[in-house]
């Protein structure tokens, strides 16, 4: 249900138990716009994630989805030097962060 939504570029909010895909159900279509060019600028996409560990579990999901495109992908969370960070966002189309490490990056103006 969420992936014409988010084709469709409106906001959509999805609650389902852990392991039902919803990490695929956002990513393909936002993949998808990017490939199309409907989304062009390097960090066009930001996706929040709670804890570090979510972000690095889904930046994993995500990357498999990327596997053979033209897309990059970066994330900010605690524990990791902000260079490697900053490295990766370089050329990323999508980020995905913590709250935390994004407002640390703003504040520093990254």
């Amino acid at each position: 249900m969420a992936i014409p939504v988010i084709l469709e570029r409106r906001d959509c909010i999805a609650i389902a138990p852990t392991g039902t895909g919803k990490t695929e159900a956002f990513a393909i279509p936002i993949v998808q716009l990017l490939l199309e060019k409907e989304i062009q600028y390097n960090a066009s996409v930001l996706i929040l994630l709670p804890t570090r560990e979510l972000c690095i579990q889904t930046k994993q999901r995500i990357t498999n989805l990327l596997i053979g495109l033209d897309l990059g992908i970066a994330s900010f969370y605690g524990g990791e030097t902000y260079e490697s960070q900053l490295e990766m966002y370089q050329h990323a189309q999508i980020i995905l962060a913590t709250p935390g490490r994004l407002v640390d990056f703003i504040e520093q103006e990254v």
